[in-house]
């Protein structure tokens, strides 16, 4: 994965629904493409530092079985790891 495919997230502690359209119309005004809201209702977002993806990508790999949830998050985790590698920083 590139570096140019990964994208910015903002978080805004007490942001309402109606302040999160208000931002989407303010993104589209900027020509920025595919802004979307996240709802808390149905998804759930983490900001996880590379210690903790670390540590979950460990244990997943030590669960015993597999569903399609597990590889996918793995193979995500993993490129992530890959990614946000302290040696390849600029």
């Amino acid at each position: 994965m590139e570096r140019d495919d990964r994208y910015w997230a903002v978080d805004l502690p007490g942001l309402t629904e109606a302040g999160a359209a208000a931002i989407l119309t303010a993104a589209e005004a900027l020509n920025l493409t595919g802004p979307c809201a996240l709802s808390p209702r149905t998804f759930l977002t983490l900001a996880l530092d590379r210690d903790t993806v670390t540590r979950l990508a460990s244990a997943l790999r030590s669960t015993e079985g597999s569903d399609d949830v597990v590889p996918s998050l793995l193979e995500e985790f993993d490129a992530w790891l890959a990614y946000s590698d302290p040696s390849r920083q600029p």
